[in-house]
């Protein structure tokens, strides 16, 4: 979606060997935060358990590397705001929240066991809250 849509994927990972594969499969280049600017990068997805309970106060992404033209996508959901998300709003990015994508691999897991679908935004919305509030 990233290249169909003009954009350009760059990886940042631990491990060398994973990003190699990422890059075999998808295309893109591999960097290293230190060499990148907030020009650079447009969406930050962080895929890592980095800043998730109870290593709350650790960011996969340093703050310089933050700014207000991104969209910061954290897939952590536990706490409900990381330190990733704290940054990334302070710089004036725009935040999605990991609790979406745990709400929607959790409905689509029933889909795949059920046969039927079920997800919708609205579904999506209200398991959201419910979660939340059980969280809270």
């Amino acid at each position: 979606m990233v290249k169909k849509n003009g954009g350009r994927l760059i990886y940042v990972n631990r491990t060398l060997k994973r990003t190699e594969a990422l890059q075999k499969k998808f295309g893109g280049r591999i960097a290293q935060t230190s060499k990148l600017t907030p020009k650079d990068v447009d969406v930050v997805i962080n895929a890592t358990p980095v800043g998730m309970f109870p290593h709350i106060k650790n960011s996969p992404v340093p703050e310089a590397l933050l700014g207000r033209h991104q969209t910061v996508f954290d897939l952590v959901y536990n706490p409900l705001r990381t330190e990733l998300q704290r940054r990334a709003v302070a710089r004036g990015a725009k935040v999605i929240s990991g609790i979406n994508m745990f709400t929607a691999q959790g409905v689509r897991q029933v889909e795949l066991w059920t046969g039927r679908k079920i997800i919708s935004g609205k579904l999506i919305a209200r398991l959201n809250k419910q979660i939340l509030k059980t969280m809270s």
